[in-house]
This record gives C-alpha cells, structure tokens and sequence, in this order.
C-alpha cells in the first residue's frame, strides 16, 4: 500500500449530498459492512497490466450520482473508556444503544450497582445527564448559530425515540417544524428544495459543510463535518493493483444517532460512495494492518469485484472481501480469523455471518482436509504462511469460477 502522489488537500463540500447508510451488525467489533453497489467513476483498466484506476473524475467536469450506499464501521472509541475496559453491562448498554432503544437502561444501570465496575458507573452517570435530565454539551467552537441550533435539533429528536418518548411519526414532525423555524430565522423560505430537509441541505452547502443524512429506521441520521483531507492510494491485491481514494473526515460537529445513544462509544466510521472511501480520521491509524489491510484490501477489493462482477452478490462479496484480509494479514491474522469465527453462523439471511462461515469451513478444510467440526472452537496455533498461501489460492479458484461464468453468458 503506497500512497499515490497528491497533495492532501480539503474537498469542497458541493459534492457531498445524502445517501443511505446500513447499520453493522456488531457494536464492539470493528467490521466492514455490505451490500456494496458501485457508484460512477473514472475506470482504467489494462488486463495486462491487471490495474484498475477507481478514482473519480473532477467533481467540476462531471455531474455526480449517489445510487447507494456501501458500509458502516462501529467501533469502540476511547471518548469515554479504552476498548479493554468495557465491562459486560457497558457492552449490555451500547448493544441496546445501537438498536436505537435505550428506554430499558436505567433498569439496566440501576439494577447492576452494586457489582458495577467504575466504567459502568461513569456510563450509568453520563447516561442520565444525557438521557434522563436532557443536558447537552454545546457544539463546541462553533459560531454558526443555525448548525449549533440545528445539531440541538436532531439531538431533541433522536433522545425522543431512543426513549421511547414518542413515536416516529410525532418525532419526525416536531423536527420538521423546529427546522423550518430555523430556516425562516435565516430567511431562506425561498429555497429551492423538495422539502424541509433539501433546504437545510442547500444550506449547509452554502456554507460549504459536509454532511450526510439518510432516512433508513429506526430514525433519521445526520453526520456533519467541517473538514476531509483526500489522499491517493495504490492498493495491492492478490491479482489487481487498485488506485482509489480515501477522503478521511474530521472536525466533527454531529456524528450521527448511534454516536449519540452510545455515549460515544460505538459510531460511523466509514462508508464508499462514487468510488471513492470515506473515512473518519481518529477510526484507522495509518501504517497499521488494521487499515492497510482489514480497511484498504479489503474495501478495494469489493471495488474491484463490483466493476468486474457486477451481479455479485452480498455474501459472494463479504466472502471475496474476507479471503483478502487473510491472504495478507501477518500480525492480526489469528485476530481476524478468529473473529471471523466468532461471528460465523450458515445464515443466508445474514451476509457477513454466512460469508464469515463459508471462509472458517474453506480455510479449515484446505488446512486439514476435512469437514469442520461441530461446535468448532478455535483455532490454536496458526501457521500464518499457510493460511495466507490457502485463503490466495481460495480467491483464485473463485475468481476463476467467476470469470467462466461471465464466458458462458456471454457466448
């Protein structure tokens, strides 16, 4: 992984417009999330040379389209308490934090105080601040009254529901009518957008913001974000070389509901969107196999297999997606197989589980030659070279499969 000579620089925000975001299945773990549909972008692609350019073009030259969207990360951030501090009921908390209900915590909290660690009690705390009394810390150096208003705004809106305070419907009006206040103290009643929501977006770009806001349940989300540095990189895979770019976000004033329920501690971290990634600075540490690796191979390479197979499938991509990570993992490469384990299951209706499944039996039988056992539980000393050498020659025996496929239609 090299970085493509280009000055890091700040991106215009008038690129930027909504997508919709998918929820990750896990609150503690960080994950990539699918289905991936590409979006338009600049492709050069040589067979011989086996590269693949997925940079876009000059947001100038082209008009943008937005067809989807692709992953999200959550992650445990150090905001309020280090990954390996999180206890069970911190754990309890922020999966019922990332299923947008946390009407059940204070009996959570208050029936767990006598055995609670000092992190639960913090958690315990800053929820009924936030939750049960309604204090909020204000957007921090800011001195836009409308985005410091509208960021209060989605916060009223999203402790609603995540209360159970009201329902949907009703929380939604409220937030209609508290937007269209804020945008008649900005005059901006002539907008020309769709509805409420258009306008605060024509808004936001005027003042040259970035965002994102979708629509999926349980509620509406809004991230907003003052700066995003894009850098090139070439990314090597098992069979392609991939150019693309990472575009890593930072001066956050919003980062979405998930954010908020959790206190922190589970968030957005990442999507793709018109071939390009989309990163939120403090997630990856650069230099790291985390992102070189469980990030960057593995996000080209879905990039990669939906330019080359567009009809592929969720599960078909994870499965593409995962073998990658082991075919270069080094240091983490018992981390992520054994995370690939722990979250396995012969789901169809889960994508990541079945895709997690699939690479556990491959691997284990292209290791030892048979079946893997039920109730399969770990792995014990893993031989890197080995499951590099076996995960390599999976990707390609399934690319080939693939790519005779593609022949048969075509003749």
């Amino acid at each position: 992984m090299i970085p493509v000579a280009m000055p890091d620089q700040c991106v215009p925000a008038f690129h930027r417009k909504p997508i919709s975001l998918e929820t990750a299945e896990s609150p503690i773990n960080p994950c990539h999330q699918l289905p991936f549909y590409l979006n338009p972008c600049t492709l050069k692609y040589s067979s011989s040379e086996k590269k693949i350019d997925m940079r876009p073009l000059n947001p100038s030259s082209v008009t943008i389209l937005y067809l989807s969207v692709f992953f999200l990360s959550l992650v445990i951030s150090g905001s309020l308490l280090r990954a390996e501090e999180a206890d069970d009921l911190v754990s309890r908390y922020v999966t019922m934090a990332i299923q947008g209900d946390i009407s059940g915590a204070s009996t959570l909290f208050s029936g767990n105080t006598i055995q609670a660690s000092k992190s639960s009690l913090e958690i315990a705390r800053q929820f009924d601040e936030r939750f049960v009394r309604g204090v909020h810390s204000p957007v921090q150096d800011h001195p836009d009254v409308l985005v410091r208003d509208l960021v209060a705004a989605y916060r009223g809106y999203w402790r609603s529901l995540l209360m159970n305070d009201s329902s949907r419907t009703e929380a939604e009006a409220v937030l209609r009518s508290t937007l269209s206040q804020l945008l008649q103290r900005e005059n901006a009643q002539d907008r020309a957008g769709k509805d409420v929501f258009d306008d605060i977006h024509l808004a936001l770009d005027a003042r040259g913001l970035h965002y994102v806001e979708t629509t999926d349940p349980p509620m509406r989300d809004l991230l907003l974000w003052r700066t995003e540095q894009r850098r090139g990189y070439s990314v090597q895979l098992t069979d392609h070389l991939v150019r693309l770019d990472v575009f890593f976000m930072d001066d956050f004033d919003l980062q979405g509901w998930k954010d908020y329920a959790s206190l922190g501690l589970a968030a957005t971290t990442g999507w793709v969107e018109n071939g390009a990634l989309y990163c939120v600075a403090w997630a990856y540490e650069e230099g790291t196999e985390n992102f070189s690796v469980s990030y960057l191979k593995h996000e080209a390479r879905h990039l990669l297999d939906l330019e080359r197979f567009p009809e592929m499938d969720s599960t078909e991509l994870e499965y593409r997606a995962k073998l990658t990570e082991l075919a270069f993992a080094n240091r983490t490469l018992k981390r992520v197989l054994e995370d690939f384990t722990a979250k396995a299951e012969e789901n169809d209706d889960s994508p990541h589980a079945m895709a997690n499944w699939r690479v556990v039996r491959d691997i284990h039988w292209s290791l030892y030659g048979e079946e893997l056992p039920a109730g399969f539980g770990g792995w014990g000393v893993v031989n890197v070279g080995k499951v590099n050498r076996a995960a390599r020659s999976l990707l390609k025996a399934n690319t080939q499969q693939h790519e005779a496929q593609l022949e048969q239609a075509a003749g």
